[in-house]
């Protein structure tokens, strides 16, 4: 996806305005030097080719938004046996009784697994949601405006210090 946001990624640069997350995201892992094998998929994870290319990972840590990926990974852990790292910051606004306004801030690392309760079970994922953000664009437009889904919404902040921090707990968590 083109993010109009570099902050929003960690590495990211503004010279990374307008580019694909994916070619950004690459592009830094690459200028590191380690020759790590870097493959680009810029597809929804529902996309067969985004599925092939993690179907043999012995983890895999999950950095996404929204509930449908959410909910293709939390399905990939139990079938492939393999663990998911699902890592997640949600910002919230709230509205304070007194008509003020304040910021509430969650970071969670969850270990999806077979031995372990689901992203579903744990009420971590909204399966409406998920099942409408799984939808194709058009479809879900055509549902959204008959009242049948929800609306696509992405809120985007730029919270690439949360995301980074909860990054770090998701990787040292991996290696305990």
């Amino acid at each position: 996806v083109t993010d109009p946001t570099p902050t929003r990624g960690h590495g990211m640069a503004t010279g990374d305005v307008g580019r694909l997350k994916v070619d950004a995201l690459g592009d830094h892992l690459d200028a590191i030097g380690l020759g790590t094998q870097v493959v680009r998929i810029d597809k929804p994870l529902n996309h067969p080719d985004a599925i092939a290319a993690i179907a043999h990972a012995d983890v895999v840590f999950s950095c996404v938004d929204g509930h449908g990926a959410r909910l293709i990974l939390n399905r990939f852990a139990y079938a492939h046996i393999a663990p998911v790292i699902d890592v997640a910051v949600l910002v919230a606004p709230t509205e304070r009784e007194d008509g003020g306004r304040e910021v509430q801030i969650e970071q969670r690392v969850t270990w999806v697994a077979p031995g372990t309760a689901c992203l579903l079970c744990r009420g971590r994922i909204d399966p409406g949601l998920a099942a409408a953000e799984n939808l194709d664009p058009d479809t879900r437009k055509r549902l959204a405006g008959e009242g049948y889904v929800q609306a696509a919404e992405t809120p985007q902040p730029a919270v690439v210090t949360l995301t980074t921090s909860v990054a770090a707990l998701g990787a040292t968590e991996f290696l305990l």
